[in-house]
C-alpha cells in the first residue's frame, strides 16, 4: 500500500517522500507495537483481536477500507484510525531512527516506579544506544495543521522518563491516500537507560511469546534456518505463520551484539516479513515440524 511521508528533522528541515508498506509488514507493526504492558491479564485476547479481526479486514489495495458496518460508527472508525496511527509510528521509529523496540510508555513508567497518571506519550523506543518517546495519532481527516502538530509534539515531550529526543507521528487521510507527518523536535544529551531498556526487552519478548503461543497451534522449523514458524490454521486468515528467531527463546536478546545482528528483511520478497526485533510474519504454511 502506498503512503506519503512528511518528515521534519531536529533542524526543522522538512522532506516529503512516497513509498509503500507491505501487508505483512503493516500487520506485524500493528500487532506488536507496544505489546508489553505493565499489568494486563487479558493481553493475548486483546492482541489476537487486532491480529485476526482488525487489521487484515481493513487493508485495501491503496488505502484502508473499513467494513461498511464499522464505517458508519464514528467510535469504531476512531479506534481503527488510532491503531493504524500506532502501527505507522512503530514502523517509522524503526525505519527512520533505528529503533529496535517500541515499548508501551506505561510499561517503562511502571518499571521505573512511577504511578501511571498524568499526560504522557504512547511509546518509549530503544535503539540499543538511545531512547526516545513517540506520540502516535491516527485520523480519518484529510489534513493535519501545523498548529495540531505543535500540540502533538508538546504531548510527545510529556511524561517523567528520560529520553534523548521525542517524536510526534500523525497518520491521516487514512481511508483515501494515507499520509504521515513524522516530526522530530530537538533532543537532550541524557544517559542511556541500560537497566530499564534491558528489563523492557525482557517483558517485550515475554508478552510477545505469550501472544504467539496463544494464537498458534504448532511450532515447526521454518524455511529460514534461524527461525521457528508458529503456525496458524484458522480459515480465512492470510497470515499462516509467525516467524520467531531461535535466539529469542534462548534469551539471546540480553546480548547487544545479537540484537545488532537482526535486520529487517523480506518486505520486498512478498512471502514473508521479519522486523528488526527478530519477529515476523509469513504467508507460507509449509514449515517442517520439529519436536
Amino acid at each position: 500500500m502506498k503512503y506519503e511521508l512528511t518528515h521534519q528533522d531536529s533542524k526543522g528541515k522538512i522532506k516529503t517522500t512516497s513509498a509503500e508498506i507491505s501487508f505483512l509488514a503493516f500487520v506485524k507493526h500493528a500487532t506488536f507495537a507496544g505489546i508489553n504492558r505493565p499489568s494486563f491479564p487479558g493481553l493475548p485476547f486483546r492482541y489476537a483481536s487486532i491480529f485476526f479481526d482488525f487489521m487484515p479486514s481493513f487493508f485495501g489495495g491503496d488505502h484502508f477500507s473499513p467494513l461498511s458496518e464499522l464505517a458508519k460508527d464514528p467510535t469504531e472508525t476512531a479506534y481503527m484510525s488510532n491503531r493504524i496511527g500506532r502501527a505507522f509510528a512503530d514502523y517509522f521509529s524503526k525505519k527512520i531512527y533505528d529503533a529496535k523496540f517500541t515499548h508501551s510508555y506505561e510499561c517503562a513508567m511502571a518499571l521505573k516506579g512511577y504511578t501511571i497518571i498524568g499526560e504522557r506519550p504512547d511509546f518509549y523506543c530503544d535503539t540499543l544506544r538511545q531512547q526516545f518517546a513517540v506520540e502516535a495519532k491516527g485520523y480519518s481527516a484529510q489534513s493535519v495543521s501545523e498548529t495540531a502538530m505543535i500540540k502533538h509534539k508538546v504531548q510527545s515531550e510529556t511524561g517523567p522518563l528520560s529520553t534523548h529526543f521525542t517524536v510526534a507521528s500523525v497518520a491521516y487521510n487514512l481511508y483515501k491516500n494515507p499520509r504521515i507527518k513524522f516530526y522530530d523536535p530537538e533532543g537532550d544529551d541524557v544517559l542511556y537507560e541500560s537497566q530499564l531498556n534491558a528489563r523492557l526487552r525482557y517483558f517485550y519478548y515475554r508478552d510477545a511469546l505469550r501472544f504467539i503461543n496463544f494464537i498458534s497451534d504448532s511450532r515447526t522449523q521454518s524455511d529460514l534456518n534461524d527461525y521457528y514458524a508458529y503456525n496458524i490454521s484458522l480459515p480465512n486468515i492470510p497470515v499462516k505463520q509467525i516467524l520467531v528467531n531461535k535466539g529469542i527463546l534462548e534469551q539471546a536478546f540480553q546480548n547487544i551484539e545479537w540484537l545488532d545482528s537482526i535486520n529487517n528483511t523480506g518486505e520486498e520478497n512478498g512471502n514473508y516479513y521479519i522486523d528488526v526485533d527478530g519477529i515476523g510474519l509469513s504467508y507460507n504454511n509449509s514449515g517442517r515440524h520439529k519436536g
